[in-house]
């Protein structure tokens, strides 16, 4: 054991009279200013081997992984030390969650889950995200607006304009699902934090973008912006190409008083954009594209397989809609789920609650490509 390790916590005292200092451990050992000196530099070695990258992958110091955050929770501790039938909930934070790449954590002793292939998420990215404190957000919209002002001369009546407004309401609903697994994984600190990862987090996340797109808010389903009433529609006239419909797109969104800051758009659709040619074989993006991001006519570029080839959605994002997190994702573990406890598994039960409301439908443009 280095001579350094007792000395990690050190009272140390000041004595004004001469300057001089002692430095004294809890158990009343004294060190001279050499072996001062000598801890000093054990301190920064040591602190620079802590901030080492993991094994498995991330770094001690940086984001944390989602089976990292768990198995280091109070939640996960208390389960194992006390037993009981349900762990307590675990809150994930949600930049852990947007950000962590880690599916493995430390490997030493343990062989690593190799899971499928995972989708990145980004239409949540392209909306604004706030806090709910309740089961429902309520918001006026306006519905019309009469703009009657005009130049007046003096001593004549002014004119008048008129607005009307209706309530709406964007319920809180609950994202969750869970799987089974047997007692040694939920030992097993770096299988816990492959099996979170992995799977878990991933499929309520799949879900969640799928909601946001698509959700047709009957029964417990989030409204999708592609299905909300009130949305522009575009579809491209017969030999019309990709590049002419987003065009136009764009400027139905700017008709409608909005400046466009997103553009979804399935893999498939990208890639016929990105491989248009002109009749010389030169590639039309290089004329359109803003360096190497994915950008068209200097409009953000979101490229996602959960959109449909053939279909896309242009539109103002940030002032359109916005999303609410009622309870950010959660985690707990089980183990009085059906015949479980006799078959000596868990449940590992992940969820989350949030509502999504779809402040001003006319700001979007739900579009199709021609087919032809």
């Amino acid at each position: 054991m280095n001579k350094f390790n007792p000395l990690c916590r050190l009272n140390i005292q000041f004595f004004s009279a001469d300057t001089s200092m002692s430095f004294t451990t809890p158990d009343g050992a004294h060190m001279t200013a050499s072996e001062w000196k000598q801890y000093q530099q054990y301190k920064k070695e040591a602190e620079a081997k802590a901030n080492r990258p993991y094994i498995g992958g991330g770094a001690h110091g940086g984001v944390k992984s989602i089976g990292q955050q768990f198995v280091e929770s109070e939640a996960y501790k208390n389960f194992l030390t006390k037993g009981g039938a349900t762990s307590d909930a675990f809150k994930i934070e949600r930049k852990a969650l947007v950000t962590s790449r880690d599916v493995g954590g430390e490997l030493i002793g343990n062989v690593p889950i190799i899971g499928g292939a995972e989708r990145g998420f980004t239409i949540r990215d392209l909306l604004s995200v706030g806090n709910a404190t309740s089961n429902a957000i309520d918001y006026m919209e306006e519905t019309s607006y009469t703009n009657a002002s005009a130049m007046v001369a003096e001593g004549t009546l002014k004119p008048e304009s008129t607005m009307t407004f209706e309530n709406r309401t964007a319920l809180v609903k609950t994202l969750a699902h869970h799987i089974p697994a047997t007692k040694q994984i939920i030992a097993d600190a770096p299988s816990m934090q492959a099996h979170l990862n992995s799977r878990l987090i991933y499929g309520l996340k799949l879900t969640e973008e799928t909601q946001l797109l698509f959700g047709d808010g009957v029964g417990e389903n989030l409204g999708g912006i592609m299905t909300a009433a009130g949305t522009a529609d575009y579809t491209g006239g017969a030999g019309e190409t990709r590049l002419d419909s987003i065009r136009k797109s764009f400027t139905s969104v700017y008709n409608s008083e909005y400046q466009p800051d997103g553009l979804v758009l399935s893999p498939t659709d990208w890639e016929q954009i990105e491989m248009a040619k002109t009749t010389t074989g030169e590639y039309l993006l290089n004329s359109v594209n803003s360096g190497g991001e994915k950008r068209l006519f200097g409009i953000p570029v979101v490229v996602t397989s959960a959109m449909p080839a053939g279909s896309f959605l242009a539109g103002n994002f940030s002032l359109g809609g916005q999303i609410f997190d009622r309870e950010e994702v959660n985690v707990q573990i089980a183990t009085q789920h059906a015949d479980d406890f006799t078959r000596n598994q868990i449940r590992i039960l992940v969820e989350e609650r949030l509502a999504f409301a779809i402040y001003r439908p006319s700001a979007f443009v739900v579009g199709a490509f021609a087919t032809a």
